[in-house]
């Protein structure tokens, strides 16, 4: 069964533009390098703890497990969104590709993914509900299905 997943494009949305033109979705932490022979997530929190000493131990759990179900747990086939605050519209999309570290589709984001774009919603028609679970701080969540049907 194919999850559904909400990536956002950067603080404030800042490449949602390059998210829809390259047909990808990106992560940071660029200076950790590939997380490719990584496959756990206690072997991707070491890696960002040694890279960025400064990320307080909740910052480095939550951002351990984003990098890790960014590179293990999304697949091909999975559904996912992202938001343009611009537009105050959702990117719908599907992910077409495996995870890979690529320094030359997006900018600063080097973990992608290639993504079929199928359409927006736009956020105004969206359910209460629906807003405030997509309205997550996190970079990378799953909202559940009837966030959309909402």
């Amino acid at each position: 069964m194919p999850r559904f997943w909400m990536v956002r494009a950067g603080e404030g949305g800042y490449l949602v533009d390059e998210f829809e033109k390259a047909s990808h979705i990106g992560i940071g932490f660029e200076g950790a390098g590939a997380f490719t022979n990584f496959k756990t997530q206690n072997q991707i929190r070491a890696l960002l703890a040694e890279v960025y000493p400064e990320i307080a131990p909740n910052a480095l759990a939550n951002a351990a497990s984003m990098a890790y179900k960014f590179r293990h747990v999304m697949k091909n086939g999975d559904r996912v969104v992202t938001y343009d605050p611009k537009r105050r519209e959702y990117l719908v999309g599907t992910i077409e590709g495996d995870y890979r570290y690529a320094t030359d589709v997006l900018p600063d984001y080097f973990h992608v993914r290639k993504v079929h774009w199928s359409g927006r919603v736009s956020r105004d028609s969206l359910s209460t509900t629906s807003k405030n679970t997509l309205g997550s701080t996190l970079s990378v969540f799953e909202p559940g299905e009837e966030v959309l049907k909402a």
